[in-house]
């Protein structure tokens, strides 16, 4: 992936991966892992949605689609940070499509946000980034693992 139009916000870049799933779906609760790696380590930490009443078939393939759109939606917020996301799930192609949209967005969106107006919390050279309309923000290249060419039937 070509993102030399983003030299500038290379410096935000400080993991080389992060992956998400596999999906589980149980009938009070959704869960993946999210991975994260850097170099040679390594770090874990599952991502839990349960609710008190049963929500989730977990035979339904729309069930597990619709999980997968759920646990996919704190990765976009790390287009910015990461070389590779990798989402494992049930997507179909809207879905990676509208997925895609996120991540750019919300990579233009931080970088506006949190790091072009003042922000108490940067230091270094992040405080410094050039105010520059860019043709992408978002760094990640974005991979879809166990997804679904065919459109998902939800009824």
């Amino acid at each position: 992936m070509d993102n030399s139009s983003n030299n500038m916000l290379d410096q935000l870049v400080v993991f080389d991966r992060l992956e998400i799933g596999p999906v589980k779906v149980e009938k009070k609760k959704i869960s993946a892992p999210y991975t994260i790696y850097k170099k040679d380590i390594a770090d874990s930490i599952e991502l839990i949605y349960s609710y008190e009443e049963e929500v989730f078939d977990p035979e339904d393939e729309s069930h597990l689609n619709l999980a997968s759109m759920i646990l996919a939606q704190v990765a976009i917020n790390y287009g910015l940070f990461c070389k590779k996301i990798v989402f494992n799930g049930l997507f179909d192609e809207t879905d990676k499509s509208v997925i895609k949209d996120w991540v750019e967005n919300t990579s233009r969106e931080i970088y506006v946000k949190k790091f072009l107006e003042p922000n108490p919390f940067l230091i270094g050279d992040a405080v410094n980034l050039p105010a520059k309309k860019l043709k992408k923000y978002s760094y990640a290249e974005l991979e879809f693992v166990d997804d679904n060419q065919e459109p998902i039937k939800t009824s």
